[in-house]
Parts: C-alpha cells; sequence; structure tokens
C-alpha cells in the first residue's frame, strides 16, 4: 500500500486534515502482520489517539490460503503466536479513549452508526465494488472490478456476481456468531443449541447471567477469531467465484 498511498506519516497529515471536517470518520488499522514489533504497534495506536476519530476498527491481518503466497513474498511468513497478545494490547490502549466496544471496533460513545453494522442488523446490502449482501439466508457478492461492476449493471441490471445459500442451522449460528462477537447475547438465542452453548462454557467463552450470557475475556479473542475466518470466507467466495450467478 505504500506505493498507492504513501508513508504512515502522509496518511497521517491527510487525515489530520479532513478530521474535524466529515461528523464521523472511522479509521482502519491492522495489526499482527509479519515482523510487526509490539513497538510498532503501540506507536500506530498513539498515532491513532492523537487523530482520535469518532470510531476505529483495529483488526488482526486476515491471511486466507489463497492470499498466504501473496503476503509471504511481500511481508514475510505469516503467524498467529502473537496474536492474542497484541489484541490485547490494542484493547488496554484503547480502553479509556474509546469506552464503547464491539468486537474489534472502538467508539467514543453509542451511535446509531456502527462500522460493524452485522452486529445490529443480521441482514444487509451492500453497495459498490466488491461489496456482500446477505438476504433470506443467502450471500451474494458484488463484482469486484469497476469496469466489471458497471458492465453487469448495464448488462444485466444488477451488481452481483456470486452467490452462496446456507442451511438453517448455519444462519443461527452466524447470527449468534455476530452477536457474541459484540460481548454479549439474549439467552433464548441457544434455544435447541444446548450442546453447543454447553461446550462455550466448559472452554470459558461464555458466561451465564441473569438475563443475557456475556462474553469472557477469552471468549472475547475466541469470537474475533472466529469473525475473522467468517470474513476469510467471505473473501474465498469472492476469489473462488463459487456459485456465480
Amino acid at each position: 500500500r505504500y506505493d498507492k498511498f504513501g508513508s504512515g506519516q502522509e496518511i497521517f497529515e491527510k487525515i489530520a486534515k479532513i478530521i474535524t471536517i466529515l461528523p464521523i470518520i472511522s479509521i482502519d488499522i491492522i495489526f499482527n502482520f509479519p515482523n510487526q514489533t509490539q513497538k510498532a504497534l503501540m506507536y500506530d495506536l498513539e498515532m491513532l489517539k492523537k487523530l482520535y476519530p469518532e470510531q476505529t476498527s483495529v483488526y488482526p491481518l486476515m491471511s486466507s490460503d489463497i492470499m498466504r503466497d501473496n503476503i509471504k513474498s511481500k511481508l514475510g511468513n505469516f503467524s498467529v503466536e502473537n496474536e492474542r497478545r497484541y489484541f490485547d494490547i490494542v484493547k488496554e490502549s484503547l480502553r479509556e479513549a474509546y469506552p464503547v466496544k464491539y468486537g474489534w471496533s472502538f467508539m467514543k460513545k453509542h451511535s446509531d452508526l456502527i462500522d460493524e453494522y452485522v452486529i445490529d442488523k443480521s441482514e444487509y446490502i451492500g453497495a459498490g465494488a466488491g461489496a456482500f449482501s446477505f438476504l433470506d439466508g443467502s450471500l451474494y457478492v458484488n463484482e469486484f472490478s469497476l469496469e466489471n461492476y458497471m458492465r453487469s449493471i448495464a448488462k444485466r441490471g444488477i451488481s452481483t456476481a456470486y452467490k452462496k445459500s446456507f442451511s438453517q442451522k448455519s444462519i443461527s449460528y452466524y447470527e449468534i456468531l455476530t452477536k457474541l462477537y459484540s460481548g454479549a447475547v439474549a439467552k433464548d438465542a441457544f434455544k435447541g443449541l444446548f450442546w453447543q452453548f454447553t461446550a462455550l462454557k466448559l472452554i470459558g467463552a461464555v458466561r451465564e447471567e441473569e438475563s443475557a450470557i456475556s462474553v469472557t475475556d477469552f471468549g472475547d479473542y475466541l469470537f474475533m477469531n472466529a469473525m475473522k475466518e467468517f470474513y476469510i470466507g467471505m473473501d474465498k467466495i469472492r476469489l473462488m467465484g463459487k456459485s456465480a450467478l
């Protein structure tokens, strides 16, 4: 991204110029990329807090089997060895500045505009090249190339390139995942999923409270990883082109 967007300092200066112009700015930062040190991560987080946007998403590098060789050739060998420790550093560093947390998204205050919209809406429509939509149990993937995106709309009247349908059980798992990823889920969400709930309790990922099922510190990391794998899976659908429309 250096050749396309410039150095970190250049990006910092560009963002600083617009930070007070737009009503809501959300900055994305990737951590746990190959050869990243704790010192480098802390530096990125300090720069983020100097900019102090309304929202930020700090998520781990998502390395699918398809992209692993490409990442290795450009950045080095990928490893999850430091992932949990770095995630804990991110949470601790941003705890005071961003008291509202959903998964890997952090906010100054509660807002109707959440970067991780899948937390509140199990169904959604994505607009634009490369966007995803989830409706009626099916995942729709828009054309990634802007040229193909425009051609598809002109020729077929739609922008979707691929479709993947899921079983009702898979949809239930997905909906529970998005809620647990945000930190808590209503007790009735696990109706009919006794063994799955029991397993999560036994490994210390969730705790049962009076009105809800909440996520433990270990569960916070576990469901962050589950969401990461979900997004990797969506990218695989896009890259492999399964179930073409």
